[in-house]
């Protein structure tokens, strides 16, 4: 069930527990999620900013490294890749920020660490376990770059242009350009002042889409040769080998949005791409309405948005490519019986 987004008192209740307890905190550690995209990648820069001009020491992790289409961004040469924190990590009083993560396995384990830091959970995924000492989780927001926002205006604290470019590409990407559901007025009001500030759109476009590697586009090609839709032509499904990544020298970053671009196709309203890794298949899915990507993924044990999400089943591709088939047929199926 879709968690509501917090009321405006509560907002600017949370807003505030958020500023004071960074205010507060000698040190910041800043956590993205696994396979970091633009927006956690962004929402962390943009905090790593705000805590250089406040004097603040930080430190940023991740499971995953960030992509080379954000390294352009500030403090990423000094973000590492790890699976858990460690003691040293914990500097006097600390305030750890979760951006853009649903639930705390998606992420560095805390483990002791939490014990003695305050955890700032900034989310907007509808499924979001709030797991913080303070929970800003705004389900409606198309990217966590909006409720992060909320607390740069509640501070008063207005963005330099390396803040404004961090907060840019964190929307720019969770919105798909300002195209996906949940885009609003507010979000182009954001964009407006962001501008303001000295972000220049036709270069972030640019950095992050006009860097493509040879590697990435035969490995695009892979999946588009194998893309077939199935469900009366509602579904489109493709996949990728560890032979396909080893054979054109791609890397899995390199698989970015190439599920997006099957929701292109024709009346196709549900898009799956399947990634082969070492003993299971990473899934991700698209969806236009009526469905819901995040229930689908939580059949088999995922989660995300509702346009948006992914999931990891267990054996090989071929068993996996038939359990998403069948269970999509299954859905079609049920709705087409019980239509008027």
């Amino acid at each position: 069930m879709k968690k509501k987004s917090l009321e405006p008192e509560q907002m600017k209740k949370t807003c505030e527990a958020v500023r004071r307890a960074l205010l507060e905190a000698d040190s910041w550690v800043i956590l993205a999620h696994e396979r970091p995209d633009g927006d956690t990648i962004g929402c962390g820069s943009a905090l790593a900013r705000r805590a250089d001009i406040l004097g603040k020491s930080w430190s940023w992790f991740g499971p995953d490294e960030v992509p080379e289409a954000y390294r352009f961004l500030h403090g990423t040469e000094r973000y590492r890749s790890r699976e858990s924190l460690s003691g040293t990590d914990i500097e006097g009083n600390t305030a750890i920020l979760v951006l853009d993560t649903s639930s705390l396995d998606r992420t560095v384990s805390l483990g002791d660490a939490r014990r003695n830091a305050v955890v700032l959970n900034i989310d907007h995924h509808g499924d979001n376990d709030l797991f913080g000492d303070v929970n800003l989780v705004s389900s409606e927001a198309p990217a966590v770059a909006e409720p992060l926002w909320d607390i740069y205006e509640h501070a008063g604290w207005t963005p330099d242009v390396r803040e404004a470019e961090s907060l840019y590409v964190a929307l720019v990407t969770d919105t798909g350009h300002f195209r996906f559901e949940g885009t609003s007025p507010k979000t182009f009001e954001i964009v407006s002042k962001l501008v303001k500030q000295g972000v220049e759109p036709q270069e972030m476009f640019s950095l992050l889409y006009e860097n493509r590697s040879l590697s990435g586009l035969q490995l695009w090609g892979r999946g588009f040769l194998r893309a077939e839709t199935f469900s009366d032509g509602e579904a489109c499904i493709t996949w990728l080998s560890q032979e396909d990544f080893s054979e054109t020298k791609a890397t899995r970053e390199d698989t970015e949005h190439l599920v997006n671009e099957l929701l292109h196709l024709k009346g196709v309203r549900l898009a799956f791409l399947l990634v082969e890794e070492d003993d299971q298949i990473r899934v991700s899915v698209r969806t236009k309405p009526p469905h819901n990507a995040r229930d689908l993924a939580c059949i088999w044990g995922g989660g995300g948005h509702v346009r948006a999400a992914g999931c990891k089943i267990e054996g090989n591709l071929a068993a996996a490519l038939e359990s998403i088939r069948r269970k999509v047929e299954e859905s079609h199926e049920k709705r087409v019986s019980s239509s008027p």
